[in-house]
């Protein structure tokens, strides 16, 4: 058998059984020993071969197997991603009611701070009237607003 057909028939081995073909694998450089032409036609090499091609449905069985796995995995995975975009939306949904709520207190302290300081204005009209009342003078009376809100 010529070197070539021993290289080819290693290659298909190799393809078939699914594992990288390399030539330095088939044929490391410290065999010296063995002669190239003699090395496919000792059948115990053939029968290893036998074995090891019969020796892979087990490899392809447990593939399939961790693909399904795989693919389960990913099935899990997206619906935890799901119910995690779920989670977020009910917290969007509480972060703003809580800033509109922040919206509410801050336009009702703007509200609570306007009234005081109307309340501030009435209370310095009313003492300038009561002073002005006690004085006697009736040109110093400043006009009195009573602002509606």
């Amino acid at each position: 058998m010529s070197f070539r057909k021993i290289l080819q028939l290693s290659m298909a081995v190799a393809v078939m059984s699914g594992s990288p073909v390399f030539a330095q694998t088939d044929f490391p450089e410290g065999d010296a020993g063995q002669d190239p032409q003699s090395a496919g036609q000792d059948p115990l090499d053939l029968q290893q071969d036998r074995q090891d091609l019969h020796g892979n449905r087990p490899t392809l069985q447990q593939d399939n197997r961790d693909i399904r796995a795989d693919r389960q995995d990913i099935r899990q995975d997206e619906e935890a991603l799901r119910h995690g975009r779920q989670d977020l939306q009910s917290d969007r949904r509480i972060l703003r009611a809580d800033r509109l709520d922040q919206r509410g207190d801050r336009h009702n302290f703007r509200v609570d701070r306007r009234d005081r300081q109307q309340d501030r204005y009435d209370l310095r009209a009313d003492r300038q009237n009561r002073g002005a009342d006690r004085q006697g003078s009736p040109g110093s009376h400043p006009q009195r607003t009573d602002r509606h809100r």
